[in-house]
């Protein structure tokens, strides 16, 4: 008969705990490589469909906006020429160009708030990067909260237009910073 080796005192709570710890740091460190290895994908594809998102806010908003207000060069800028009709200068009504762009601005945050927790669907093969499972697999649901602000900004430009022509341009910048 083989004698059976006593271990010494508090051992089995030991190997016990250890066993325990095993079975509770295995799952953690399959998530956190899981995790790992899946972010950057997903950041990058939720980033891309934050822009798209923001960009179908702004034009949907400027295209309401822009009907609404049903706006001119003329309604904008007053031109003066003189009496051989040369134009002599060009003066902007700011005030009107200012109630434009509050009204596009608040235009695009109600757009934004309309849209309140967008989610994008996106099959994890797709995330995964790999043209073989792209499209397939389980929905991956990304939530979009338009949690940032808005910035609007107007910039004039006179460009060349040929001989004797210049064109004048009054453009209307927007960019919306929002969280993913």
């Amino acid at each position: 008969m083989k004698k059976r080796r006593r271990r010494p005192p508090g051992a089995e709570k030991r190997i016990i705990l250890f066993r325990l710890a095993v079975i509770v740091a295995v799952p953690f460190a399959v998530f956190f490589l899981v995790d790992s290895w899946l972010r950057p994908p997903i950041e990058n594809m939720a980033a891309y469909e934050a822009k798209v998102f923001a960009m179908k806010c702004i034009n949907e908003a400027m295209a309401e906006e822009m009907g609404r207000q049903d706006v001119a060069y003329g309604d904008i800028v007053r031109v003066t020429q003189n009496n051989e009709g040369l134009v002599t200068s060009i003066q902007s009504d700011m005030q009107a160009i200012n109630r434009l762009k509050v009204e596009v601005t608040r235009s695009i945050l109600e757009e934004l708030a309309d849209k309140e927790n967008q989610r994008l669907l996106i099959p994890l093969g797709t995330l995964m990067g790999n043209q073989l499972t792209s499209g397939r697999g389980p929905i991956v649901e990304i939530q979009v909260l338009p949690v940032g602000y808005v910035q609007t900004r107007i910039r004039n430009k006179f460009v060349s237009a040929g001989i004797n022509q210049t064109l004048h341009q009054i453009m209307l910048e927007t960019s919306v910073h929002i969280n993913v």
